[in-house]
């Protein structure tokens, strides 16, 4: 035929015009040397891939959380009376109640009926902390300590102390009593007997690494004080209102 046109023009798409942009970019950068198809994206992923295992190894690196033996609250319980002859508080963040503290540790204390002298306070007591080992057939309480306060001014109190089967670990629980007479309080409901105060303590801590909060004993330390209380028929001294006691 005429105009020169041959089978093969007729054929061939015509040509698309190259975008501009990211695709004509790629389209005409040239390889790197000695870069082959797609080995930069794949760099780039196992690049990705280390980093991310990198993080996760040094998340996994400390020890497993676990109760250890050394704690940050070694050595921060201190037993016995304070210089002044007084019921110590509660250290901070500890499984602990004392008529002493000024926080959510604070516990009040106790009045024992009025016709009952301090010996039979303090046996009433000592019986019944003591009783305890002895009905559960095990390793008991022990009494630590029985004195006055001072013995040239027996006005100030008599002092006892016991261990008692620990919360955690093989270290006792510690029970402190002061048992004095204190000054009449003219509040309705209040009676004239012996004022009982106390703490009660857990002697062993367990921590959670890396964590620095001692692990809770979900309030065994305030349940022991109030069933003693209870069974005792000791009153909470300073409480007006029927609901203290409930």
């Amino acid at each position: 035929y005429g105009g020169g046109l041959h089978c093969s023009d007729q054929g061939s798409p015509p040509s698309r015009p190259q975008r501009a942009g990211k695709s004509a970019s790629r389209a005409t950068a040239p390889p790197g040397p000695g870069a082959t198809a797609g080995s930069g994206a794949g760099q780039e992923r196992s690049t990705r891939v280390q980093r991310r295992h990198g993080l996760l190894a040094l998340l996994f690196a400390a020890p497993p959380a676990k109760a250890v033996e050394e704690s940050p609250y070694s050595g921060r319980l201190e037993l016995g009376l304070s210089e002044r002859g007084r019921i110590r508080p509660c250290p901070s963040n500890y499984n602990c109640v004392s008529t002493s503290s000024l926080d959510e540790s604070h516990a009040s204390s106790w009045t024992a009926p009025s016709n009952e002298s301090t010996t039979e306070v303090c046996e009433l007591i000592k019986d019944y902390v003591l009783k305890e080992g002895r009905d559960r057939k095990q390793a008991g309480p022990v009494l630590v300590v029985d004195r006055l306060v001072s013995d040239s001014e027996p006005e100030r109190g008599r002092f006892l102390s016991f261990d008692v089967p620990g919360t955690f670990k093989d270290e006792p629980d510690h029970l402190e009593f002061l048992i004095k007479r204190t000054d009449p309080v003219e509040w309705e409901g209040e009676t004239d007997g012996l004022s009982v105060f106390f703490r009660s303590s857990a002697g062993g801590v367990q921590w959670v690494y890396p964590f620095q909060t001692p692990v809770s004993d979900f309030g065994k330390q305030r349940k022991r004080m109030e069933e003693l209380r209870q069974e005792l028929g000791f009153v909470l001294r300073g409480c007006e209102l029927l609901e203290c006691y409930q």
